[in-house]
């Protein structure tokens, strides 16, 4: 474990050192050069095709109906309600039990080609499906390669799928999201399960975790660089890594898209090693929405000062959110806890608790009952 500690960290072997001051790789302060947001053939495809599900009947929910409010803070949190929805979730499935191959007709929204392991002539598709039980308008499933029955399990190959989902969406809003087994999943077939944060009452297009500053652990988003951050403690309630990356070498432009193959083993790396430690696990998908500062880096250290500046990469981000696993909850807690819900936007299990929720309490169950506590945290960085 020692010894693959880190990795995943290959800005460590550039010359990169942990470092305390603020969002090296972060959007703060950047360019916006990414065309305005707007619905993609992809985008256009979820959209009609869930109006066609809810009005055939096969939904158990209704999310025009859900209940949301701003919490009374200064995190941005949203809560949300749905009466009955915590009653058509489904319960963690044994072996041979429920998976996606077996949704009704009516749930099927249509197929979405990608390449495989970044191999344009290696296509694979995604089965975009609509959950029967959605937590907001346009809720969707998507599951690569559905016939195949692929175990939950986040692998590279599946990494780089979501980030070529992202890819294909006009929308700056959308967010793809996935929990670990015993961290909130609940069928053990691999899926993403996708949002668009303007149906999730949610302004500006950014979840309220992606407002939280970062610290530096190591690398860039340069050119042939991956980056890896980490989220200022004090400003959140869960602890979590922000994974991004460069262009490929050679990439030409002064806004260079990131290699997505890049960041995929990147973050993949980390969870060969939160799986190898059976440690639960939240991850999030972020689309690129904005240019971030040119960083002035050596060619020799890859050390930040003067010298040629490179243009930072226009990237996604992946968010990798260690946790503590389902059992560890106290009985009857009044929140979900699955990615959507510790990045800022929270079901609750019931209407009181949605009537009641606080920032506070937010933060004490999340921080003892799901957040992974700081020394196994700390030992993954240092």
């Amino acid at each position: 474990l020692a010894q693959a500690r880190f990795r995943f960290c290959v800005g460590r072997e550039l010359g990169q050192t942990h470092s305390a001051w603020m969002n090296c790789c972060g959007s703060r302060g950047a360019e916006r050069l990414l065309p305005p947001s707007k619905d993609s053939d992809f985008d256009l495809l979820v959209i009609s095709g869930f109006a066609k599900a809810a009005k055939s009947g096969v939904l158990h929910t209704n999310p025009e109906a859900i209940q949301r409010r701003f919490l009374s803070g200064t995190l941005g949190i949203v809560a949300q309600f749905l009466d009955t929805q915590h009653v058509a979730t489904r319960p963690a499935d044994p072996v041979d039990a429920f998976d996606f191959t077996k949704v009704d007709e009516a749930q099927r929204l249509g197929m979405v080609p990608v390449s495989l392991n970044g191999d344009q002539n290696a296509a694979g598709l995604i089965a975009v499906l609509a959950p029967t039980s959605p937590i907001a308008t346009n809720h969707m499933l998507l599951v690569p390669s559905c016939e195949q029955l692929l175990p939950h399990i986040l692998t590279e190959e599946l990494l780089l799928s979501g980030l070529q989902i992202l890819a294909k969406s006009g929308r700056h809003d959308l967010r793809l999201t996935f929990d670990s087994p015993t961290a909130g999943a609940s069928v053990n077939h691999f899926h993403w399960q996708g949002f668009y944060l303007n149906q999730c009452g949610v302004l500006g297009s950014r979840l309220p975790i992606e407002k939280v500053d970062r610290s530096l652990v190591a690398g860039a988003i340069t050119e042939g660089k991956t980056c890896a951050e980490m989220l200022v403690e004090a400003q959140w309630h869960c602890r979590g890594f922000v994974l991004s990356a460069g262009c490929a070498p050679g990439t030409p432009g002064e806004a260079p898209p990131a290699d997505l193959g890049a960041l995929a083993s990147l973050a993949s790396r980390m969870l060969q090693l939160l799986q190898r430690s059976d440690t639960p696990h939240s991850v999030i998908l972020v689309p690129a929405q904005e240019r971030r500062r040119k960083q002035t880096s050596s060619p020799a250290t890859g050390m930040a000062h003067e010298a040629e500046a490179k243009p930072n990469a226009i990237s996604p981000e992946v968010y990798v959110l260690p946790r503590q696993g389902d059992g560890n909850l106290r009985p009857e807690p009044e929140i979900c806890t699955r990615a959507l819900d510790l990045a800022g936007v929270i079901t609750t299990h019931s209407e009181d608790a949605f009537r009641g929720l606080a920032e506070d309490t937010v933060r004490d169950i999340i921080q003892n009952d799901v957040s992974m506590p700081e020394v196994p945290f700390g030992n993954l960085i240092c």
